[in-house]
């Protein structure tokens, strides 16, 4: 299983781990080798990425990080398909591959430095809801506790996978043993949950900052404000959820889910169905779980992974609930036809971040050159940096197209992005960036202009050289 998980894997993220794109702080991260995970709330993320440090200094050895991560993948299916005690068959791989082939993980496995700890989190995730099915109900309690204030350390979003998984492990316990089962499941999962936010609330405190990005995205709806809140939250989530997804993902999820509520109502009392159909109810809340509860929630697809907790939850469920062995082919088709949607997303992004990355390098270094011969000749050391990075034919025409992609792609330069100074940097070019609206012409004798194409302007304005992206 493990090896059979590996190759899918690696077969899905192929054409991200290939690109070499570096992508938003992976430009920081590979010029000045900053860590900093800690100001977001995650010290254990930049703990276990000074494994991979030197003298302190964060080292690029791409695409290694993102190759563990896959590694990491490969055995959270393995301890799942133990949990579940289930047989080691394709349908049921099928089933389980959407926990991490989801096209919203497309941006956490685009991430260099991030991919390892956010895959490492949601195998904590699991681990956690593993724990909790200890004979010993308070001992498994605390163990889970503990993996959930490591998840939390790692990668906040992560904890949605244990919701997800407790959905889907008291649905099959209940099922099998009777309801009482169900409210012994949830009440150790709530138990831990909130035993583990107890944990982590100092350490957030500690190491959060008292403002800006991420003090910002910490802040909590007021107790009175939060059911509407969150409700609210919710609904916009999966709004952006089913936009992103591939028409064909939507079509297999409604299969998927139409095979759950056949597999629930059918061949059992209405005492074992329910239960069923309870946490069929709560899953959707795994997509954002403890999320809801913030005012300014990160609307990014990177903030996602519990979608693919609800989808592997579904999957697993439609598998488990029927024995039939056609039943259970059908269930791995529908599965792998979703995950056939996802690898064509992947790709895409990753044969676009591999355009981009081409054109940047090509663009950037024209522009080094004209830069370079004129600060040569002048003797000048001040560019000032205006207007919008310009997209290469191809994203341009293909953007347009999938509104993942629209979200994914980065714009490259752009007036205002704190990243423009690390990738002018990277090319030796960086000296000031003023944030300026484009000027139609450029102010002063014609003269003055320097060089002009579709993709950029260079021109004198008094004492400093201009770069005019044409975006």
């Amino acid at each position: 299983m493990f090896r059979r998980a590996l190759l899918a894997y690696l077969l899905l993220w192929s054409g991200i781990w290939l690109s070499g794109y570096r992508f938003l702080d992976d430009r920081g991260r590979s010029l000045w080798g900053m860590l900093g995970w800690e100001d977001n709330g995650r010290p254990l993320t930049t703990l276990v990425m000074r494994l991979l440090t030197r003298d302190g200094q964060l080292l690029d050895v791409t695409p290694l990080p993102q190759l563990l991560a896959i590694g990491l993948m490969a055995l959270t299916l393995v301890i799942v398909r133990r949990q579940l005690q289930a047989p080691a068959r394709w349908s049921w791989l099928a089933c389980a591959l959407p926990l991490f082939a989801t096209p919203l993980f497309i941006e956490n496995m685009a991430f260099r430095f991030d991919a390892f700890s956010m895959s490492l989190a949601m195998l904590g995730a699991m681990l956690a809801a593993g724990a909790l099915w200890s004979p010993r109900a308070y001992l498994g309690i605390g163990i889970a506790a503990g993996w959930l204030l490591a998840v939390f350390m790692l990668y906040q979003p992560a904890v949605n996978i244990f919701l997800a998984m407790c959905c889907l492990q008291g649905a099959l316990a209940a099922r099998q043993s009777g309801p009482a089962r169900l409210w012994h499941d949830l009440w150790r999962a709530l138990s831990a949950l909130v035993l583990g936010l107890l944990l982590y609330y100092p350490v957030m405190q500690h190491f959060l900052p008292e403002a800006g990005y991420s003090a910002h995205h910490a802040e909590r709806f007021e107790l009175a404000a939060l059911p509407g809140g969150a409700w609210q939250n919710l609904l916009l989530a999966w709004q952006k959820a089913l936009g992103w997804l591939h028409p064909g993902a939507l079509v297999a999820l409604g299969l998927l889910l139409g095979m759950v509520l056949v597999g629930a109502l059918g061949g059992a009392t209405w005492r074992r169905r329910w239960p069923v159909l309870l946490c069929l109810v709560l899953s959707p809340i795994a997509l954002f779980g403890l999320m809801l509860a913030l005012v300014n929630p990160i609307w990014q697809p990177r903030a996602f992974v519990g979608l693919g907790g609800v989808v592997a939850c579904w999957a697993l469920l439609a598998w488990h609930l029927r024995p039939g062995e056609l039943w259970r082919r059908l269930a791995g088709t529908v599965a792998g036809a979703y995950c056939a949607t996802v690898l064509l997303q992947a790709w895409l992004f990753g044969s676009l971040a591999g355009e981009l990355q081409r054109h940047e390098e090509w663009l950037l270094r024209d522009i080094a050159d004209r830069v370079n011969t004129q600060y040569l000749q002048n003797g000048r050391d001040r560019l000032v940096v205006e207007g919008n990075w310009v997209w290469p034919p191809v994203a341009e025409r293909i953007r347009p197209l999938d509104p993942l992609m629209r979200t994914l792609l980065p714009r490259g330069l752009q007036e205002g992005d704190y990243w423009n100074e690390p990738a002018l940097d990277l090319r030796g070019l960086f000296e000031e960036v003023v944030v300026t609206t484009p000027q139609a012409s450029p102010p002063g004798a014609v003269e003055a202009l320097l060089h002009q194409s579709r993709y950029y302007r260079l021109w004198w304005d008094g004492e400093q050289l201009v770069l005019s992206l044409q975006g």
